[in-house]
């Protein structure tokens, strides 16, 4: 897993204009200057037919503006000019938030006249003429929603959950759907004195044994002779009656083998 942190930035492919609103506008999203902090966070300006809000210098406005990233409304700097409460063209307006006390200006979003459509007009196959036709420009309207996305760097809490996919897997014919494969993992504590842990696992239903060997290959002890359904174990071995040494463990089951050494240590 590769983990990139990014800077706080506008992603202005990702804002403008949700695709149920009206309003035309171009827009520029700039930080706030001078002064101004990025601050990493995701908002919709929801535009009313009411006075819902009130600028920070005192202005009422039609509109909120609303932290997605946080779920909070946030507090905005607007200057009205012509009174009418809209964020307009032509007209200032900045996002502020308050951070352990302290007030930051942060995001400034200005509005524009919308681009004018390019009609081409062909003289000849090899030569053409390209006009600009005006759009109405059409002001944001009662349910109109402006979203801003930034990128975000990782924060304190911050989370980040993946799930495990199996794309595929073929079995056969004396394969189960199992999670386990044969498997034989060292022993803890090692060394030991006098007891140590071995687990081990099998994917299928097995006849299997676990045995332990001296130095000189002598067989010392059978821990497991049996058989038993897939599924991860675990076994104790008791050495108290035994000499400190080299011991080894093997597993053996179904054609499968594994040897793994240990250290007895009194």
């Amino acid at each position: 897993i590769s983990v990139f942190n990014k800077t706080t930035a506008v992603v202005d492919t990702a804002s403008g204009w949700t695709a149920a609103s009206q309003s035309n506008y171009a827009f520029n999203i700039k930080l706030k200057s001078p002064g101004g902090t990025l601050y990493p966070a995701d908002y919709e300006i929801r535009f009313s037919d009411a006075w819902v809000d009130t600028s920070s210098n005192g202005s009422p406005a039609k509109f909120t503006v609303w932290n997605l990233t946080e779920d909070k409304p946030s507090a905005f700097f607007f200057r009205d000019f012509n009174g009418d409460g809209i964020h307009d063209i032509g007209e200032s307006m900045y996002i502020r938030e308050t951070v352990e006390g302290v007030t930051l200006k942060t995001w400034e979003i200005n509005f524009a006249l919308p681009a004018p459509l390019m009609d081409t007009t062909w003289i000849t196959p090899d030569s053409m003429v390209i006009t600009e036709i005006p759009i109405d420009p059409i002001p944001p309207m009662a349910g109109d929603i402006f979203q801003i996305r930034t990128t975000k760097p990782f924060r304190s809490g911050d989370v980040f959950r993946f799930p495990e996919v199996v794309t595929a897997i073929t079995f056969g014919p004396n394969e189960t759907n199992s999670p386990y494969t044969y498997s034989l993992l060292q022993n803890y504590p090692n060394p030991f004195n006098p007891e140590t842990t071995i687990n081990y696992t099998l994917p299928i239903q097995s006849q299997h044994t676990l045995k332990v060997y001296n130095l000189l290959g002598a067989e010392v002890a059978t821990l497991v002779n049996e058989v038993k359904p897939a599924g991860a174990y675990s076994v104790t071995w008791n050495a108290r009656r035994f000499a400190s040494g080299i011991y080894f463990f093997r597993l053996e089951a179904d054609g499968y083998h594994n040897v793994k050494k240990m250290v007895l240590l009194k």
